[in-house]
């Protein structure tokens, strides 16, 4: 039995919503910790601060303005960062594979 956690489809609306009742554990509850809370903070606050003034920068996190030449990303955990490069092997195979077929 695999009992490694991954991230899934949604799970950001848990911390959006602070809903740790949405997490499915069957008969048990979940408890968030404090890197959940820590993490819930800075979620609300960037939903919050990009819904206020288009910029979810808050709370730590830097949102990089994109830059196609060196691709920059935000990386939402605690502490919050940003980086370059998010997969960019595989993006670059569907551009490729997208001005193929339908010209850019």
């Amino acid at each position: 039995m695999n009992t490694t956690a991954y991230a899934f489809h949604g799970l950001e609306l848990v911390y959006v919503f602070g809903s740790y009742a949405a997490i499915d554990l069957g008969p048990f509850e979940y408890k968030p910790n404090a890197t959940d809370l820590e993490m819930q903070a800075i979620v609300q606050a960037a939903w919050t601060t990009f819904a206020y003034g288009g910029d979810p920068s808050a709370d730590g996190l830097v949102w990089p303005v994109y830059d196609e030449a060196s691709d920059p990303y935000a990386l939402l955990d605690v502490p919050p960062g940003t980086g370059a490069g998010v997969r960019t092997e595989q993006c670059d195979y569907w551009d490729t594979l997208f001005e193929l077929l339908w010209g850019g």
